[in-house]
């Protein structure tokens, strides 16, 4: 309610709509409460969606969604509610990181067409380009965009020269993490994953991995 106010101070003059947004909060912690604790999906995805009815831009409820469909593994709804919370605020950075992890995961699927996985994982690294245009120090938006350019370098259905691309791109982003957060372990891992797709596609292409 204080970030309503600060928006617009004449915003709360009038006494319904000061009521129908904080009941749509009310809903919303009712629904985020419903998702960390014994409530179903079901009940919690109802919750959140009252929230919106309420209170259509409220971006607290479009992430409860994200989360709620992610812990019920539903990759594509869960990229469904960041989308529909991009129409409401493009600057809200936790919508292109999220869904940008939505949509590396879906492409990752061993089911995803050649077509579909090449489209994921450019909608998933323009995601995170997004996030790190808001926010250029965004460590998990490195992780994830390094991660993607990582697993689209090792599904063998490129050429070298696109391998060698992403590899070196994977490789960079987590570079730039390492130098904000050195212990961040996955970060550490991946990297070494990537430096050895890297090398394979070099060998498979006669080249020399140490040179």
């Amino acid at each position: 309610l204080r970030e309503e106010l600060q928006r617009d101070p004449a915003w709360a003059a009038t006494p319904e709509e000061l009521l129908r947004v904080g009941e749509a909060k009310i809903e919303c912690v009712a629904g985020m409460i419903s998702l960390c604790g014994e409530g179903t999906t079901e009940e919690t995805r109802v919750r959140l969606e009252r929230a919106l009815e309420l209170d259509p831009g409220l971006e607290e409820a479009f992430d409860a969604l994200y989360f709620t469909a992610r812990g019920a593994k539903d990759w594509a709804a869960a990229e469904a509610a960041c989308t529909r919370g991009l129409e409401h605020d493009l600057g809200w950075l936790p919508f292109w990181e999220n869904r940008g992890i939505a949509r590396m995961t879906l492409a990752g699927k061993p089911e995803a067409s050649q077509e579909d996985r090449a489209r994921g994982y450019t909608d998933a690294i323009a995601d995170f380009d997004r996030a790190l245009a808001i926010e250029p120090r965004r460590v998990e938006s490195l992780l994830h965009r390094g991660g993607t350019r990582a697993n689209w370098s090792q599904w063998g259905e490129l050429p070298f020269e696109r391998i060698d691309e992403l590899s070196r791109a994977a490789i960079a982003d987590f570079d730039a993490l390492l130098a904000l957060d050195p212990a961040r372990v996955q970060a550490l891992v991946w990297r070494g994953n990537a430096h050895m797709g890297l090398a394979l596609g070099l060998r498979k292409a006669g080249r020399d991995p140490g040179a």
